[in-house]
């Protein structure tokens, strides 16, 4: 008898130990998939202000969108794809992640960029890194990535950074 509940004991222990190890296989943690908005200097973005300054914004409606995003450029050039990208968000589905970064020498280019989740915070970190432009006057590095639609509340990391 000691022997059956000693074994059934150790199943049960075993059983919640495996279960309680399972990952949630809807949740990817790590680098995450996106689509990056590719803005030309042709382009005009313009985030919230034409102010050069840091300014990094999470977007989740269409509301949310044309109150804080300026498209100055023609959505038909097809030079300006990334103005007819962001027009086409599906809100319902995606979430925007936006920003400009203030730059001393204009026309810079971005080098890589990457969007992580950290699930033991639950959080994302959005890297960017840009590199210097070559014409000395300041200007912003507009940038940008759609994921997958998260709540409101989720805290969204921008490491931004840049080389000469």
């Amino acid at each position: 008898m000691k022997k059956n509940n000693f074994f059934l004991l150790l199943l049960t222990c075993v059983t919640l130990l495996a279960s309680s190890c399972e990952k949630n296989s809807d949740i990817s943690c790590g680098n995450i998939n996106f689509n990056p908005i590719n803005v030309p200097p042709i382009c005009s973005i313009i985030v919230q202000n034409k102010q050069v300054e840091d300014k990094f914004l999470v977007i989740n409606s269409l509301e949310e969108l044309n109150n804080n995003i300026l498209l100055e450029d023609n959505v038909e050039n097809s030079n300006c794809s990334g103005n007819s990208i962001l027009l086409n968000i599906d809100f319902t589905k995606y979430t925007l992640l936006i920003g400009k970064k203030a730059l001393e020498q204009t026309q810079g280019s971005l080098i890589n960029q990457s969007v992580e989740r950290d699930c033991n915070t639950n959080s994302y970190i959005y890297s960017i890194n840009i590199k210097q432009g070559g014409y000395t006057a300041l200007g912003n590095f507009v940038f940008g990535a759609i994921i997958e639609k998260i709540p409101t509340e989720t805290m969204i990391k921008f490491n931004v950074k840049i080389e000469n």
